[in-house]
């Protein structure tokens, strides 16, 4: 698996990608079970 030879950008992109995947996990963990805790009730 040669990173070097590939382009740049497609790095750029994973690491976008799994930065905003990690974002939206957290908000789900610290924003999503409060308002469905009240919810439930």
């Amino acid at each position: 698996m040669e990173r070097d030879a590939g382009p740049s950008y497609l790095r750029v992109t994973a690491w976008t990608l799994a930065v905003l995947v990690g974002v939206m996990l957290i908000a789900a963990l610290f924003g999503g079970f409060e308002p469905n805790a009240i919810a439930a009730r």
